[in-house]
């Protein structure tokens, strides 16, 4: 709420003599003609006193009415008659100047809207015996009533700019965070920034380019081709797959290629019913909910299985392959299907259907990652959560990835993200939890040494490493 300074003696004289100048001069406008040097006679006694002034009947009719004890009318209409006789004792002393004016003013137009109604009313009022006047008790206590409300007006809309100045700040402030998520949300960077992947990086940056070019050309009026989009994601586990996938969505969503960021996970599960029909109703609910998106169906493969179905239910994959074709045909269908599984069974897959692979025009390998990428994806995990690491456990980390990357299966990518979230994290708290001082020294919660590391038992327990070889040589 604003606050205001008390003003001194000195601005609350300047504020009346000014506000009882506009008084005469609104008195002059509406027909009262005033004698200038007897105003300003009376100005100058005011400011010359040094209690209240406080006038004789004589002065008082000489000079100009009480401002306390009479309504805004009676004051201008004193000259023309005189509506009630004056007490020796009134002062004359002004408070809410501002204020009182802009009263005055609603005052007087409600009373001229009054007298307009019934023309027979006088145009002043009159202390005549066949005169009827308001009470002066009356006209005050309405003077007071729309004095108060004026005061409370005026408080209301304090509050209200306020509370609009408060509302701004909340919405530059919303604006500056949509700014900064905007700023965030790049999922393009976001691509780039993943570690490997070079060449799933360039053909994602191919199609943006392509994209932007028959954009600018179409806006040109230019003819421009429509060609299929659809994908096939190939790749052992832990490569990365899903993740780019889910990317895409968001790249061309961004850059306008697709409608919007709907990404829909599926599987032959998902897609695949019991009984005829079920399945063709499954994949045209998974295609509308995806629509202006993607369908990304994992291990797409499975979809030309039947031998683990029961009997008789061995070729309702297939059918999910026929309800996809109307789609996989057409360029503009609203929906991108990406299909992801591993390289040989897709292969697969694609040489038991033909026509397929002209439908999956793009095929992005994801290799398996070295071990200098395994390597930078357990550092930058480390760094984004702040963590910093000692040379003893750089060098035992790499003697780790060395022995990891032999055993089969072991999960490229997500054995990183493994290491890092489920055994070097915990193992480092397990062992900084006996310190007693920790809230002193917090950062011991954030060196990772070679001792947070696990065993290869510890973390593939299945894997029994390399036997020695028996018997003769």
């Amino acid at each position: 709420m604003k606050t205001y300074d008390l003003p001194t003696t000195e601005q609350l004289e300047t504020l009346f003599v000014e506000h009882l100048r506009g008084v005469f001069k609104k008195a002059d406008r509406v027909g009262m003609p005033r004698d200038e040097q007897a105003d300003e006679e009376y100005i100058e006694a005011f400011l010359n006193r040094n209690t209240p002034t406080v006038l004789s009947e004589e002065e008082e009719s000489k000079y100009a009415v009480p401002f306390e004890s009479r309504s805004p009318l009676e004051r201008l209409n004193e000259e023309e008659d005189s509506c009630e006789d004056r007490s020796e004792n009134d002062e004359y002393y002004y408070d809410e100047y501002a204020m009182e004016v802009e009263v005055e003013k609603e005052f007087l137009e409600k009373e001229k809207a009054e007298k307009a109604k019934n023309s027979k009313d006088p145009k002043c009022l009159s202390t005549g015996d066949d005169a009827e006047s308001k009470p002066a008790d009356e006209e005050e206590d309405e003077f007071d009533r729309l004095l108060n409300e004026f005061i409370n007006k005026e408080m209301s809309d304090d509050n209200n700019d306020d509370n609009e100045e408060d509302a701004d700040d909340d919405d530059d402030e919303d604006k500056e965070a949509e700014t900064e998520d905007e700023d965030e949300d790049d999922p393009l960077a976001e691509l780039m920034q993943m570690t490997g992947m070079t060449e799933i990086k360039e053909a994602i940056q191919q199609q943006i380019c392509y994209n932007n070019i028959m954009t600018l050309r179409k806006k040109a009026g230019k003819s421009i081709p429509n060609r299929l989009t659809h994908m096939l994601l190939t790749g052992n586990p832990g490569t990365g797959k899903t993740t780019v996938a889910k990317l895409i969505g968001r790249i061309y969503h961004k850059q306008g290629i697709l409608e919007n960021g709907n990404f829909v996970e599926a599987n032959r599960a998902k897609l695949v019913g019991q009984w005829i029909g079920e399945t063709e109703q499954k994949t045209l609910d998974a295609l509308e909910e995806a629509k202006g998106g993607i369908l990304f169906i994992d291990e797409i493969y499975s979809l030309n299985e039947g031998s683990h179905e029961p009997k008789g239910n061995k070729d309702f994959g297939l059918k999910v392959i026929d309800t996809l074709m109307p789609v996989l045909d057409k360029a503009d269908s609203g929906v991108l299907v990406i299909g992801a599984g591993y390289p040989d069974k897709v292969k697969q897959f694609l040489e038991a259907n033909p026509g397929l692979a002209s439908r999956f025009p793009t095929v992005l390998d994801f290799k398996d990652f070295t071990t200098a990428e395994l390597k930078a994806i357990v550092y930058d995990l480390l760094k984004k959560y702040d963590f910093t690491y000692t040379e003893g456990f750089a060098t035992a980390l790499e003697k780790f990835i060395n022995e990891a990357v032999q055993i089969k299966n072991h999960g490229n990518g997500r054995m990183s993200n493994t290491l890092v979230n489920n055994f070097i994290i915990p193992n480092l708290c397990t062992r900084v939890s006996k310190y007693t001082d920790l809230d002193e020294n917090v950062e011991r919660t954030s060196l990772v040494v070679e001792e947070d590391l696990p065993t290869i038992q510890q973390m593939f327990p299945l894997y029994e490493g390399k036997k020695e070889r028996l018997g003769f040589r």
